[in-house]
C-alpha cells in the first residue's frame, strides 16, 4: 500500500495561520457574541448573565494570552526553517525567557485588555478577573517553556 503525503505539508508555516485567525478572531468578538447570543435561549435556567460575563471575560484573557505566545514563537519558527543554529538557539533562549516573563507578566496584548477599565471590550460588559485564568496561564505556558528548553540543552 503506498503511503499518501498531503500536499503541502512542508510548504506551510501553520503559527502566521494561527496568528492571522486569532486577530480576525478578536476583531470580529463582537459579531461572534451576537450571534452566539442569538442562537442562546435565555429562558433556559441555566443561563445566567454573570457566568455569561466572567465566561466571555475567561475567553477574552485567554484569546490576548494565547495571540502573545503565538507571536512570541513566531519569529523562532521562521528561523528554525534557516540553518544558522548559532541565530536558532539564540531566539530559543529569547522565547524561553519571554514565556517565563508572560508567566508573571502579561505581553503587549494581554496587558492592553488587563489594565484600565476591563468591563468592557467592543460593547461587551465583561465581569472580574477569575483566578482560574492565573492557573490556565500557568498551564499554557509550561508546555511550550519545557519543549523549547529541550530543544536549546
Amino acid at each position: 500500500v503506498p503511503f499518501l503525503v498531503p500536499t503541502r505539508v512542508g510548504g506551510t508555516r501553520w503559527l502566521p495561520h494561527v496568528l492571522q485567525a486569532l486577530e480576525h478572531l478578536l476583531k470580529s468578538y463582537k459579531a461572534i457574541v451576537l450571534h452566539m447570543q442569538q442562537i442562546q435561549n435565555s429562558d433556559d435556567p441555566s443561563y445566567h448573565k454573570d457566568t455569561s460575563r466572567k465566561a466571555k471575560n475567561y475567553l477574552l484573557l485567554y484569546l490576548h494570552l494565547l495571540l502573545d505566545v503565538v507571536r512570541c514563537l513566531g519569529g523562532l519558527s521562521e528561523l528554525f526553517g534557516q540553518s544558522n543554529i548559532s541565530a536558532i538557539l539564540n531566539e530559543t533562549q529569547t522565547a524561553v525567557d519571554v514565556l517565563n516573563k508572560y508567566l508573571t507578566w502579561p505581553g503587549s496584548s494581554l496587558r492592553r485588555i488587563m489594565e484600565g477599565d476591563t468591563t468592557m471590550f467592543q460593547g461587551e460588559k465583561l465581569s472580574g478577573r477569575s483566578n482560574t485564568f492565573k492557573t490556565a496561564r500557568r498551564d499554557m505556558l509550561t508546555s511550550p517553556i519545557s519543549s523549547l528548553k529541550q530543544k536549546i540543552y
